[in-house]
C-alpha cells in the first residue's frame, strides 16, 4: 500500500488527479493569486486565468476540480487561506446538480483532497459516518480506491506500453501547470 500512495499520480485515476493537484496547489504559491477560482468542471475547464490575469491585471489560479461539490470548494479556500492567501476576488460556479447532490457522491476522491481535520469537520458537517470511513479506507488502501487505474497500469505495462488513464494524468499535470491550475 505504500509503494502504491507514493505512485499515487501515476497509479489513479484522472478525476483522482484533479483533486490531488487542486489539493497541492492550494498549499502551495498558486493560491496566493489575487483571484482564486472554484468550483466544478465548468470553471476548470472554462475559465482561463490567463484570460482574467489579462483583464483584470490581477495574478488568478484555477483551483475548480472535476465534480467539484461545494464541501470541496471550502476546504480548498479555507486552505488557501490558512496558508497566507488574501485572494481580492473568488470565482465561484457549480452546476446545479453538484450543488443538489450528497458529499457520500465524491467518496473516491475525498481522500485525495482533506486531510484528517478536515474530514472530521466533514463527518460533523454531514453527520454522515459512512462517508467518514470509507474516505479513510480510500485513504489507507490506494489498491482498493485506484483498483481500476492499477489494472491498466498492470496491462499496459505487460504490454509494454502506458497505460490510456496515466498517459491523460501526465496531460492533464501539464495543462494544469501551463494554464495555472485550468
Amino acid at each position: 500500500e505504500g509503494a502504491l500512495a507514493r505512485r499515487a499520480d501515476a497509479l489513479c485515476d484522472w478525476m483522482a488527479f484533479t483533486w490531488r493537484s487542486a489539493e497541492r496547489a492550494s498549499r502551495g504559491p498558486e493560491a496566493r493569486a489575487e483571484v482564486l477560482c472554484l468550483g466544478d468542471s465548468l470553471v476548470k475547464q472554462g475559465v482561463l486565468p490567463r484570460v482574467l490575469s489579462g483583464r483584470l491585471g490581477r495574478p488568478a489560479y484555477n483551483l475548480a476540480v472535476h465534480g467539484g461539490q461545494a464541501p470541496a470548494s471550502y476546504f480548498l479556500l479555507k486552505r488557501a487561506l490558512e496558508r497566507g492567501a488574501r485572494p481580492k476576488l473568488v470565482l465561484i460556479d457549480f452546476h446545479p446538480n453538484l450543488l443538489a447532490s450528497s458529499p457520500t457522491s465524491g467518496v473516491p476522491y475525498w481522500s485525495d483532497l482533506l486531510n484528517a481535520r478536515e474530514l472530521i469537520d466533514l463527518g460533523l458537517a454531514t453527520r454522515d459516518t459512512r462517508l467518514v470511513l470509507r474516505t479513510v479506507a480510500y485513504g489507507l488502501f490506494p489498491s482498493v480506491k485506484n483498483r481500476g487505474a492499477i489494472r491498466s497500469a498492470v496491462l499496459a505495462a505487460l504490454r509494454g506500453g502506458e497505460s490510456d488513464e496515466g498517459t491523460l494524468c501526465r496531460a492533464l499535470g501539464r495543462n494544469f501547470r501551463e494554464n495555472l491550475g485550468a
